[in-house]
């Protein structure tokens, strides 16, 4: 027996799903902005150049450094951060997922200098690398922040100097910090000598 009732089911829920998703938020976000008077410099690596860009945005660094990353593997990167900090500018670090467990990389290493570290869960992975200066410098692209990028892999870093920009930048670094968890070594480290 049929019922003729449900004749297009497959059509109909079809139907609603597509028009549930025009007006279900996708998740991902643009801005239009026109920026005039932004000095810009592009780099392209491999090559040294993109390492050394953002070693000196950072060397400049005068009160805030907001940093969101997969991870931070480049020492002479993670030392410069740790300079900034440590000459009272305040560094915040979200890093990828994959660095929860991370008991002994960037994680530990700058949430033992009590450096805020928070982990974002709730994506699989930050394909990008963004580094906002003082709200009013931003470095941002493909490139990551370790030696391999900058040695072997092809990637591109735009850094701009723009208010606009950071700003953009600034808030959509807020989301990611406002779903992140704080960082805590479940480690406990060993003291030399001792097991």
């Amino acid at each position: 027996m049929i019922n003729h009732r449900m004749k297009h089911p497959v059509p109909l829920i079809t139907g609603l799903v597509l028009l549930l998703a025009m007006f279900l938020p996708s998740g991902s976000y643009g801005a239009d902005l026109t920026i005039t008077h932004a000095p810009t410099q592009v780099y392209f690596s491999p090559g040294p150049d993109s390492t050394g860009a953002i070693l000196k945005e950072i060397a400049r660094a005068r009160s805030e450094i907001l940093l969101q990353a997969q991870s931070v593997d480049s020492t002479s990167i993670a030392k410069t951060l740790v300079d900034a900090h440590n000459r009272g500018v305040k560094v915040e670090i979200i890093l990828g997922k994959n660095r929860k467990n991370d008991s002994c990389g960037s994680a530990a290493f700058f949430s033992g200098l009590k450096i805020p570290v928070y982990i974002d869960r709730k994506h699989a992975v930050g394909h990008s690398t963004i580094i906002i200066i003082d709200r009013t410098t931003v470095t941002a692209g493909s490139f990551n922040l370790g030696e391999t990028a900058a040695e072997k892999t092809a990637d591109s870093l735009a850094i701009t100097k723009s208010k606009d920009l950071a700003k953009l930048y600034f808030d959509n670094w807020s989301k990611h910090r406002e779903h992140a968890e704080i960082y805590k070594n479940k480690t406990k480290a060993t003291p030399k000598g001792k097991s």
